[in-house]
């Protein structure tokens, strides 16, 4: 139960990724300040996000696969249900931006604590904040208050944007027709790779492409995360409530 539980905060962890634009690739003529408004404007255009499908997860203590539903309203708002062979419910997280919720239905039992990241590591093995959690749904992991990039390039397709960060480096590969985030890679002070993402399978929805196949790789804690959506769909109602059975027993953690 505690693979499927990380498997559902870090799921969407994602959408970073190498896909195919819809579209056929145009010329990469766009300086980096049209770059990033380009992608802080598609950010801005979501405003929820709902969706369906299989999140596999791979660590050294534990493996699985789950069925998923997704529902995430922005700014400050997701949920997320886990149900196993035959529709079976295995639990729902619940996440705001001070508290998260996770009920395990297997044992009618509530564990509850701060969204700031200690608590779902003490929990799931897994090393994220809040916002972090929203990004990884969203696939919003470029920041949009990122001031101008230190290295601009243009590569296959993509603009590739490369940031100094906490002794390390960030770099985004965007694509260059829908300016979503194909790819996305940090580094530590030593150049190893902390955390690695992709993306494929592209579809269009409301107007903003949206990957449907995600991949999340932390290569120093041998863990990764896949998301494969049957269905995802973006702008449309969504409902984030979840109450907690009267009958659990309700854990702090």
């Amino acid at each position: 139960m505690r693979w499927a539980a990380a498997a559902a905060i870090a799921c969407g962890l994602s959408a970073a990724g190498c896909a195919t634009s819809l579209r056929g690739t145009r010329d990469l003529d766009l300086p980096p300040d049209r770059v990033m408004e380009e992608i802080r404007a598609r950010i801005e255009h979501v405003s929820t996000i709902s969706g369906e499908g299989v999140v596999t997860i791979e660590a050294p203590e534990e493996s699985g696969s789950s069925s998923f539903s997704l529902d995430l309203r922005k700014p400050d708002s997701v949920r997320v249900g886990l149900s196993g062979p035959f529709g079976m419910r295995l639990g729902t997280l619940q996440f705001t931006r001070s508290r998260f919720v996770f009920y395990n239905a297997q044992e009618n039992t509530a564990f509850t604590g701060s969204s700031d990241g200690s608590a779902l590591h003490r929990m799931f093995n897994i090393r994220m904040g809040f916002d972090e959690v929203m990004r990884a749904f969203t696939g919003e992991f470029f920041d949009p208050a990122s001031g101008a990039p230190d290295s601009f390039a243009t590569d296959d397709g993509e603009y590739v944007l490369s940031y100094r960060r906490d002794g390390g480096r960030a770099e985004y590969r965007i694509d260059g027709d829908d300016f979503f985030v194909r790819e996305f890679r940090m580094t530590d002070a030593q150049g190893r790779a902390t955390l690695e993402a992709n993306a494929s399978e592209p579809e269009e929805d409301g107007g903003v492409v949206t990957p449907r196949l995600l991949r999340v790789v932390f290569p120093l804690e041998r863990r990764s995360i896949s998301v494969a959506y049957s269905d995802v769909g973006v702008n449309g109602e969504v409902s984030c409530a979840f109450t907690v059975p009267k009958s659990a027993r309700v854990v702090e953690r």
